[in-house]
Order: structure tokens, then C-alpha cells, then sequence
């Protein structure tokens, strides 16, 4: 029988909670390419389970989500406007603060375009879900 951390399941992009308030099954983990089986994490330097690798741009660095977690990553939860749940993950050189995230990685794109009850909809959804998120890696 295969198993999945749940904060995996939901940082792995090829994977799926088929209902995420159960947050079971998880689904598709057959999906899961080789070449990130065959990734090494930076963090462990272990070449077991299965590595994300950084959001910014042309950085390759992967690890582990578990491992990311443990060693304080940025690691964001994001409500694209098409309320859209994304995922970015920075290795260690980028979660400094000192490298500024990719322009596609922000919370609200041009708030000026949205009125003030959808924005805080928005808000509200994703403080639920990074709250529910931080219960479940805990």
C-alpha cells in the first residue's frame, strides 16, 4: 500500500485530495514523473520520497516538503484571481526575503480592479486554508 503526507500531497502538483475537508483519498499519485522520484533533496540530501523544487525562476533547487516545513522555507499558499489555489516554494537562497518573488507571485494582482467585498472573500479563503494547511503539518 502506497502513502502520502498530506502537506505532500497538497505541495505536489501531480497529486490530488479527492475532498479536501476529509483531505482523503489521495489520488493520483501515479501520476508523480519519474524525474522527481529521481530528485535529491537539498535539505536531507536524501534521494527518498518525492521533492518540489523552487518557485523562482531558473532556480532548480529541490526538496522535500516535509523538510522545507522543517527548515522554515517560504513556503505560500496563493488565490490567483480566478480563485485558483497556488503553490510556491522557495529553497533556502530565495526564502531570505532578500530576492524578490517572481511578479506572478502575488496575493492580490492589482487590487484596484477589485471591489473591496471580493477582495476580502479572497482573503478570508485564504487565511482558512493556510490556517487548515498549518493544522495539518503540525
Amino acid at each position: 500500500t502506497k502513502w502520502v503526507h498530506v502537506s505532500c500531497a497538497l505541495w505536489i502538483p501531480e497529486v490530488s485530495i479527492g475532498c479536501p475537508e476529509e483531505k482523503e483519498p489521495i489520488t493520483k499519485m501515479s501520476h508523480i514523473p519519474a524525474s522527481r522520484w529521481a530528485l535529491s533533496c537539498s535539505l536531507c540530501k536524501e534521494c527518498t520520497g518525492t521533492c518540489i523544487q523552487c518557485s523562482m525562476p531558473s532556480c532548480i533547487t529541490a526538496f522535500h516538503v516535509t523538510c522545507a516545513f522543517e527548515h522554515n522555507l517560504d513556503m505560500r499558499t496563493l488565490l490567483a484571481e480566478n480563485d485558483e489555489v497556488k503553490f510556491k516554494s522557495f529553497c533556502l537562497e530565495h526564502s531570505t526575503g532578500a530576492t524578490k518573488p517572481p511578479d506572478d507571485v502575488r496575493m492580490e494582482a492589482d487590487q484596484g480592479k477589485l471591489d473591496m467585498e471580493k477582495v476580502t472573500l479572497r482573503k478570508q479563503k485564504l487565511q482558512q486554508l493556510e490556517e487548515d494547511f498549518y493544522d495539518l503539518v503540525k
